[in-house]
């Protein structure tokens, strides 16, 4: 009666892992294939980035470049005063981001300390342009 007993008792767990196994298996590939799904959207969508941060480079370095060179060339549209004796100046053209078509941002120093700045422009009719600073934070 006790070999009985044992041996169902191995049927049952038997049973019992098979159906584990085949459980774990089953969620197991669920998993896998969602994944896939996740990975192929995500390369999608780096695709895609990848497009407009290219598009983004092309448009910003044609007329932009000309507004940053401007303002570089123009220290006097930068009204914080610098200290000890430093007069506070854009270093490059990618301290400068062209915002629109009415605004920038700078980010600019005088060899001691830095700031940044909020800058407004207008375009002359003789082809000129106008900078004011409207804001800007010294760190």
């Amino acid at each position: 009666m006790q070999r009985w007993i044992e041996r169902i008792s191995w049927i049952l767990l038997t049973g019992l892992l098979f159906f584990l196994w085949n459980t774990a298996d089953r969620d197991s590939q669920q998993m896998s294939h969602l994944l896939e799904d996740q990975n192929s959207r995500m390369e999608h969508q780096t695709s895609q980035f990848d497009s407009l941060m290219s598009v983004i480079q092309a448009v910003s370095t044609g007329e932009d470049s000309a507004l940053r060179k401007d303002l570089m060339s123009k220290p006097s549209a930068i009204t914080v005063p610098g200290v000890l004796g430093g007069t506070m100046r854009i270093h490059s053209e990618t301290d400068i981001r062209i915002l629109n078509d009415s605004w920038a941002y700078a980010q600019f120093d005088d060899g001691h300390i830095q700031a940044a700045g909020l800058f407004s422009y207008v375009r002359n009719p003789d082809g000129t342009v106008t900078w004011k600073l409207i804001e800007s934070k010294v760190y």
